[in-house]
């Protein structure tokens, strides 16, 4: 089962036109569809969260297929590799847009109240954000996490979920006014770069077994969700 947000507007179905292979993964594509339920929206209702659609938009990924494999470092200084986690515990991996964004800010520290519990069920959480690890480390200290947080300004994990876009030029300013750490630092056509904060559970197999993809930024995968779905 697929959790969506809740978007009433008339749609149309748009054709997938791109795939990467990262890892064992999707890349982010153009058009919003599932692979076994579709999920379409109107590109021209995309701009209203951020996303410039002139660039491949982002489809994210289905349950029931296995997860991108990765291995980052996060803000410890420890290694994070996928597969190793997911051997012993069921996963929570979260992508986040920036310590810029107040409702990311409130996701994780959710994340970081719910951490026992989450961790009684055998449940471990990663987060993946496109910043520098100047960026996370900020975003680490507000929330105390206690969770891993690994930096992804390659985009090459963001691109394996299928979450990246670029932020179009007016939001990409909207940012950068209240930003400590510029997400366009080192980007020449000084757009950002940003995850649809997805979440996806991982069961110890691998396997992708629930997934929250909504381009609008504000509806956000609640602990209650996760839970539910545990096995």
């Amino acid at each position: 089962m697929i959790t969506y947000g809740a978007m009433t507007r008339t749609i149309q179905s748009i054709t997938i036109i791109g795939l990467l292979i990262v890892a064992v993964g999707l890349s982010a594509q153009e058009g919003i569809q599932r692979v076994n339920n579709v999920y379409t929206v109107d590109v021209e209702d995309l701009t209203q969260y951020g996303i410039d659609t002139g660039y491949l938009v982002p489809a994210g990924l289905s349950t029931g297929i296995l997860a991108p494999d990765f291995a980052a470092v996060d803000q410890k200084g420890q290694e994070v590799h996928l597969s190793e986690v997911y051997r012993d515990h069921q996963v929570v991996l979260v992508f986040y847009r920036g310590h810029w964004c107040s409702i990311c800010n409130s996701q994780l520290q959710k994340l970081s109240d719910s951490l026992d519990l989450l961790e009684d069920n055998g449940v471990k959480v990663i987060a993946v954000t496109p910043e520098s690890m100047a960026g996370v480390d900020i975003m680490s200290k507000a929330v105390n996490a206690h969770f891993s947080i690994v930096s992804d300004t390659t985009h090459t994990i963001l691109d394996a979920y299928g979450v990246t876009f670029h932020a179009t030029p007016e939001y990409t300013h909207r940012i950068e006014a209240r930003a400590i750490i510029k997400p366009t630092e080192d980007l020449s056509d000084h757009q950002a770069i940003l995850p649809v904060p997805a979440t996806y559970l991982i069961d110890r197999g691998g396997e992708i077994i629930f997934a929250h993809f909504d381009p609008n930024y504000r509806i956000r995968a609640t602990i209650k969700e996760i839970l539910t779905f545990l096995n």
